[in-house]
């Protein structure tokens, strides 16, 4: 009997200098890597911004083919939310819900794993030479828990390995999708309304001048016709892409118009319509020599985010060359979705 309350007592001082090591120990752990990625902040900001990349460089992703995914709230920023099941110990059930998503810069996400506790994960991006510093966090408060606060200094090393391999596998899908930085693009969400065109098809060289004369002849023909069949300009000229393979341009010059068509009207120039229904818009304010950079930014900006074009996309030219200083004219684009 005396051995066994020796035992007992030893046992209770261990548990009670066990609690006062781990009242000791810090409540509050975080773990964190970095990277340096060769692509444009903001280009980097897109694949993390929502979930729907997530999978693409995720280190758990292929560790259970079998885990099912749900999605709720809104596609990227403040409460999107992804919650994932899984029979792997690996993998787990859990949810992640974006808390802050500051535009290029920082997200902050909340982790719920259940019973196993919660934390917030983060992503802290900041611009170095040649690309994008990538940070990748994690913070844990254990409180008053004994249990968790050791386990606290296991957590580097339990997590830290995922995360390199995490930011390597985001590294290697940001610098091979599109470079063009989509940093200041303002790309809007819009229902149109279709509308008569008088069109006519053409082709050009991929330059700017050679563009530009085939679109002022088109226009010139249009005139022509609008004139002779008696309609009215009821909108900008514009421009619908038919073909492009880098370096000629088929496409459809049109100008919208109101009043009535007679019968007979035909020729080379014809009655068509633009696009109704969903579509992306992109306002470029400048000289059209800058425009193919800004198609390029709106490409690549459709491919981060996922989005496909549902049809040809197409220009309008909003102001007047002939009266608006280059630096000041303002052209839509639109792709139909």
């Amino acid at each position: 009997m005396r051995y066994l309350k020796r035992l007992g007592v030893a046992l209770v001082v261990v548990v009670v200098l066990l609690l006062v090591v781990a009242m000791l120990l810090p409540a509050q752990v975080t773990v964190q890597r970095s990277i340096a990625v060769q692509a444009p902040r903001c280009n980097v900001f897109a694949l993390l911004d929502g979930y729907s990349w997530f999978d693409d460089f995720s280190p758990w992703a292929g560790r259970d083919p079998d885990t099912r995914y749900t999605f709720e709230g809104p596609s990227r920023g403040v409460g999107a939310r992804m919650s994932w099941q899984s029979s792997s110990p690996e993998v787990g059930s859990g949810s992640m819900q974006t808390t802050l998503s500051e535009p290029c810069e920082r997200i902050e996400q909340d982790l719920d794993f259940g019973a196993q506790g919660s934390a917030v994960a983060w992503w802290d991006l900041r611009p170095v030479e040649d690309g994008v510093q990538v940070t990748w966090g994690l913070d844990s408060d254990f409180g008053m828990n004994p249990v968790g606060r050791f386990m606290g200094l296991m957590m580097d090393g339990f997590i830290g390995p995922d995360y390199e391999q995490g930011l390597e596998g985001l590294k290697a899908l940001a610098e091979v999708l599109p470079s063009a930085d989509i940093e200041g693009l303002e790309v809007r969400r819009v229902e149109l309304d279709p509308r008569p065109i008088a069109a006519l098809s053409t082709r050009a060289a991929r330059d700017p001048d050679a563009m530009a004369q085939a679109l002022g002849a088109a226009y010139g023909q249009i005139g022509l016709w609008m004139q002779g069949a008696g309609v009215q300009i009821a909108g900008a000229p514009l421009a619908i892409t038919l073909a492009d393979d880098g370096s000629s341009w088929v496409f459809q010059a049109g100008i919208p118009f109101e009043g009535e068509v007679p019968e007979g009207a035909g020729g080379p120039v014809q009655v068509a319509s633009t696009a109704g229904g969903k579509a992306l818009e992109v306002v470029h304010r400048g000289a059209y020599a800058g425009l193919a950079d800004t198609r390029e930014r709106l490409e690549a900006w459709m491919k981060l985010h996922k989005v496909e074009a549902q049809g040809n996309p197409w220009e309008e030219y909003v102001s007047d060359p002939a009266v608006t200083p280059e630096e000041q004219l303002v052209t839509k684009l639109f792709v139909p979705l």
